[in-house]
């Protein structure tokens, strides 16, 4: 049997996260790294020129230049109605800034900052609610990894150099904004060389379909939470599990047949 540390307090703690309604709006997730004027334009076109368009950086370090940088250009590509969110205090305190969102941008850096600041507060059940109702939901690199249920959190569990193993409470998890239940999203995935990270994870969690985005590339979900296109100029990789038994060894390494793969370009879809 797979030994899962604390599996009922995750699943406790999961279950307190806002529910989702059967709308959906728009879930655009990008790897990381560079983004093309075309790859901007396609989510700002998703968002509507005129709709108001918050961005978020508190998972930055440098939150005030990533603002600033973003909110210009966005609106040198066309978007008219951006604003930063610029909250010092508990995200409670800020939720007049949620207020006519139409559009949400998560920017990099660390996506822990990201569910510590937002986790828990009312603001998070308005964020699901812009969602549910036909709002787009933007994130690049820690914005991508908050976007599912399940959240990679980037650390290290056992005394293993990096992430040199494919095995059993190997990688942390941690709870994530919960736009998506039944993916897990791993970015800069083939750039930092993610498999062992991503792998170990969904043999550990094989009910999750693994999604490795890499860099200036995007998985896009239209008013659905199964199904989505990729877009970009580089591959998305995909680990499903859910047909196989993973086993262990006595050194707690996953073995597992008939682990299905998939890589992915643009255009091509994939649904769960």
């Amino acid at each position: 049997m797979i030994r899962v540390k604390n599996p009922m307090k995750k699943i406790i703690l999961l279950m307190l996260l806002p529910l989702q309604c059967f709308a959906f709006g728009n879930l655009f997730i990008i790897g990381g790294g560079s983004q093309s004027d075309e790859l901007v334009k396609e989510y700002l076109k998703l968002c509507g020129a005129s709709n108001k368009l918050l961005i978020v950086a508190k998972a930055s370090s440098l939150e005030e230049e990533v603002l600033a940088e973003v909110q210009t250009r966005f609106q040198t590509l066309g978007a008219t109605n951006t604003h930063k969110y610029i909250c010092q205090a508990q995200a409670d305190q800020c939720l007049e800034q949620l207020s006519d969102v139409k559009c949400v941008y998560f920017s990099g850096g660390d996506q822990k900052k990201l569910t510590e600041h937002f986790l828990g507060s009312k603001a998070i059940e308005k964020l699901h609610q812009i969602f549910a109702d036909g709002g787009t939901m933007i994130g690049t690199s820690a914005g991508a990894a908050i976007m599912s249920e399940v959240m990679l959190s980037g650390n290290i569990l056992d005394d293993a150099e990096g992430f040199s193993r494919i095995a059993v409470n190997h990688v942390e998890d941690s709870i994530g904004f919960g736009f998506l239940k039944n993916f897990i999203i791993d970015q800069h995935f083939v750039k930092r060389q993610r498999q062992n990270r991503l792998l170990s994870k969904v043999l550990e969690l094989p009910y999750l379909v693994g999604v490795g985005i890499d860099e200036s590339t995007a998985i896009v979900f239209k008013n659905t939470i199964t199904e989505f296109t990729v877009t970009g100029q580089a591959s998305v990789v995909i680990f499903d599990a859910r047909q196989t038994s993973p086993g262990l060894d006595g050194r707690g390494n996953f073995s597992v047949k008939n682990l299905s793969q998939s890589i992915l370009s643009s255009d091509q879809t994939f649904k769960f």
